[in-house]
């Protein structure tokens, strides 16, 4: 339904539809009601599409993941998003990796597909939020030592969980 009206139904309209319609397969929204629903203040907005809508792109699916707080939400949206999502490129990997904005370096955490020596790097990364994060990715990667030393280096929060369940 929301597909057939997706070309004759003004986009805030659209956005609202998106929110209050549940278990509707959304499938052909147009560009401007994905962007709008992705910023949308409403939770449920943002949930039923990250559900239903089909197609949408790498950069929609990291915005829609990076303007949650952390948390259990955001790993929802994380787990939706390696189903849903386009796969990233090696490429695409080793920039937001290398980008010294730590908000896209978090970007290369949350999706499938990240090289085991990139999610090593990022665990000793200089900021608390991309180490906590890569600590996940990386910690099969690690050997004792170095995961024991990252713990007593950074006090990383990540690190500490994990070697708990290691003890």
């Amino acid at each position: 339904m929301v597909a057939g009206l997706s070309h004759i139904a003004p986009p805030e309209d659209l956005v609202r539809l998106v929110g209050v319609v549940n278990g509707l397969a959304v499938l052909d929204l147009p560009a401007e009601v994905v962007d709008a629903a992705i910023t949308h203040p409403d939770r449920k907005v943002r949930w039923q599409l990250a559900e239903l809508q089909r197609g949408m792109s790498i950069d929609q699916w990291a915005r829609l993941i990076a303007d949650e707080p952390a948390g259990a939400y955001r790993r929802r949206l994380q787990a939706l998003a390696v189903w849903h999502c386009p796969r990233v490129t090696k490429d695409g990997f080793e920039r937001w990796a290398r980008d010294p904005d730590p908000r896209i370096r978090l970007r290369a955490l949350w999706f499938r597909g990240l090289p085991e020596r990139l999610a090593v790097a990022l665990a000793a990364d200089s900021d608390p939020q991309v180490r906590a994060e890569a600590c996940r990715c990386a910690w099969p990667h690690l050997d004792a030592w170095v995961s024991t030393g990252l713990r007593q280096a950074s006090g990383c929060q990540g690190c500490d969980r994990l070697l708990s369940r290691t003890r």
